[in-house]
């Protein structure tokens, strides 16, 4: 008797902005754009979240650039990493005249984020914002260049177990772990910085 190998399913996908997320029993993994396939990583963002999923979860589909997958060659080929940061937004609570340099530095690593509602009724209060982004390097490239030098400057880290971090001492690798499972960070200028304009609210 012949026995078949088992084929490998996706329960759902889903798209970001760096890669294709499978869905699996075991939970999600992320498969960069460039290891998916040469038509999906040159193609736009419109056209790779146009992704179908089989209704059996052995193939995907991309309509737009006519691009068929299965399952289970993405993730033997493409040696596709485990998910261990989800959800992917990080909430990012700017105090006093934090807004404008750490927002800034924010735009010059490419990470995306977008305005929440501003808090009102309090002098200095600031902003929120959503980070969407769980590139751990770069953000933690933008923390250390905002705390350097700057005793004024402090960023707190809060993770999804509500443990409390402060970023200040720690190397650029320490950052990274403690970011990949923050949920929250809180960053504070207690001196404004005569080489950067008054705070305003950001704009993505």
């Amino acid at each position: 008797m012949h026995s078949k190998t088992k084929p490998v399913l996706a329960k759902s996908i889903e798209t970001t902005p760096d890669a294709l997320v499978l869905v699996m029993e075991s939970g999600p993994v992320s498969i960069p754009w460039e290891k998916c396939s040469e038509l999906l990583a040159r193609a736009s963002p419109v056209e790779r979240a146009r992704a179908k999923l089989s209704p059996s979860g052995y193939g995907i589909h991309w309509p737009l650039i006519d691009e068929d997958l299965a399952v289970g060659p993405l993730l033997e080929g493409n040696r596709a990493k485990t998910v261990t940061t989800t959800p992917s937004d990080i909430e990012l609570s700017l105090f006093r005249d934090s807004s404008g340099p750490f927002t800034a530095l924010l735009r010059e690593g490419g990470i995306p984020f977008t305005p929440r509602t501003p808090r009102v009724g309090v002098m200095n209060s600031g902003y929120d914002l959503e980070i969407h982004s769980r590139d751990t390097p770069a953000l933690a490239t933008v923390i250390c260049a905002f705390l350097k030098n700057r005793r004024s400057r402090k960023v707190i880290i809060t993770t999804r177990d509500n443990t409390v971090i402060h970023a200040q001492g720690l190397s650029q690798p320490e950052l990274e772990r403690v970011i990949a499972q923050a949920k929250n960070l809180t960053v504070i200028e207690t001196e404004r910085d005569e080489a950067v304009p008054a705070a305003r609210e950001p704009n993505a």
